[in-house]
C-alpha cells in the first residue's frame, strides 16, 4: 500500500499552508525532507519548518532544532538547535526534551550538565518516549545526574522494552549481573573511597 500523497492531497496541503496553517506547513516540510510526492529538498524543508515554528508549533520547533543540530538544509549551529529544542520542550515536545537532554549530556552547544540531562529525559520518558525511557534507565544505572538506583533503572528498562526498545531488553538481561556485582563490591569493601 502506497502512503505517498496524491497530487490532490499536495494541492490541498499547499493551500492550507498558504492560508497560514502551521500543521500543513510542517507536513510540507516533512514531504520536502523525505522527497515524498515532492522533490527532496532540505532547504525547502527548513523553510517550511521555520514558518511553522514561527507560529509556535512545537513539532516544527523541534524539527527546526534537528535541522540546526545536524546541519541539514542549513549551516550546523548547536546554539540555535538548543534554542529551538528549548522552545519546543517548553510547549511539551517529548522529542525536543530528549534531544536537548542529549546536548546537555554531551556538552554540545551547551555546558555539559548531567542533572539537566536527567531532568529533561525524565520529562520525555514520562510522556512515553521509549528511547528516553531507555536512556533514563541508563542514567539510573550509572548514577549519572541522579543517585544510582538499579530498581528504578529496571522499571524504566521494562517500560521501554514494552515498546519494543531492543536495547532495553538486552539491558534487562544484564541488570541482575550488575546487581550481583554491586552486592559483591559492598561485601568485599571494593570501590570505597578512603
Amino acid at each position: 500500500m502506497d502512503n505517498r500523497p496524491t497530487q490532490d492531497d499536495l494541492e490541498r496541503l499547499r493551500e492550507e499552508a498558504e492560508k497560514g496553517d502551521a500543521l500543513a506547513m510542517n507536513r510540507l516540510g516533512w514531504l520536502h525532507f523525505y522527497g515524498e510526492g515532492l522533490d527532496r529538498d532540505e532547504k525547502k524543508a527548513f523553510d517550511c519548518f521555520q514558518k511553522a515554528a514561527g507560529q509556535g508549533l512545537a513539532k516544527a520547533q523541534s524539527n527546526l532544532g534537528i535541522m540546526y543540530d545536524t546541519g541539514c538544509g542549513v549551516e550546523q549551529d548547536k546554539n540555535k538547535a538548543a534554542e529551538c529544542y528549548r522552545k519546543a520542550a517548553g510547549h511539551g515536545s517529548a522529542e525536543a526534551c530528549y534531544n536537548l537532554a542529549l546536548m546537555y549530556a554531551k556538552g554540545e552547544g551547551l555546558d555539559q550538565d548531567d542533572r539537566k540531562a536527567f531532568n529533561l529525559l525524565q520529562k520525555a520518558a514520562d510522556q512515553g518516549l521509549a528511547v528516553a525511557q531507555h536512556n533514563l534507565a541508563c542514567m539510573y544505572v550509572k548514577g549519572c545526574g541522579v543517585e544510582r538506583d538499579l530498581k528504578k533503572a529496571g522499571e524504566w528498562y521494562r517500560k521501554a522494552a514494552a515498546q519494543r526498545q531492543a536495547e532495553s531488553w538486552n539491558a534487562l538481561e544484564v541488570l541482575p549481573l550488575i546487581r550481583l556485582w554491586s552486592g559483591l563490591k559492598k561485601i568485599l569493601g571494593l570501590g570505597r573511597k578512603h
